[in-house]
C-alpha cells in the first residue's frame, strides 16, 4: 500500500503525518512525503537568493522528517521536493505515483471559498482521482 503525504511543515502537516502513521500501524506501507514550495522572486536578486536559501531548508527538513520516520516507524518513506504552484504539483505528483489514499492537512483561511478547506487539499480533492484523508 502506497500513502502520499502532503508536508509543508506547519503544525498541522506534522499532524498529518502523525496521524497517518498511527492510522496504518500494522499494515506493510510505503509513505511518499512531498513538500512543494512556492518561490515568489521574480526580477529581485536578493529575493532570489532568499528563495534559493528556503528551498534548501525546506528541502533539508523533508529529508530530515522522512529519515526520521523511517528510524522511529521502520515504514519505507520516499521524499519528494519540488518548486512551484503547490496544489498543481502535488497533484501531478499524486497521478505520477499512483498512490492508494492521499493525507494531507485541513487549512481553515478565513476567505469565503477556503472556509472550510485550504486551497491545496481543495485542489488535491477536485483533481486528483485518489482517495483523500484531510486532517483537522
Amino acid at each position: 500500500m502506497k500513502i502520499f503525504v502532503c508536508y509543508d511543515g506547519s503544525d498541522i502537516a506534522k499532524r498529518a503525518l502523525k496521524n497517518a502513521t498511527e492510522l496504518f500501524s500494522g499494515f506493510k506501507v510505503v509513505f511518499v512525503i512531498a513538500s512543494v514550495v512556492k518561490l515568489d522572486s521574480g526580477l529581485d536578486a536578493h529575493a532570489a537568493e532568499s528563495d534559493e536559501e528556503l528551498k534548501e531548508e525546506k528541502k533539508a527538513e523533508l529529508l530530515k522528517v522522512a529519515k526520521e520516520l523511517n528510524e522511529e516507524t521502520g515504514f519505507s518513506v520516499d521524499a519528494l521536493f519540488s518548486v512551484g504552484n503547490p496544489p498543481r504539483i502535488l497533484c501531478d505528483l499524486i497521478k505520477e505515483h499512483g498512490p492508494d489514499c492521499v493525507v494531507t492537512g485541513k487549512r481553515g483561511k478565513e476567505s469565503i471559498g477556503e472556509r472550510f478547506l485550504g486551497s491545496v487539499s481543495e485542489y488535491i480533492i477536485d483533481n486528483c482521482d485518489k482517495p483523500v484523508i484531510i486532517i483537522h
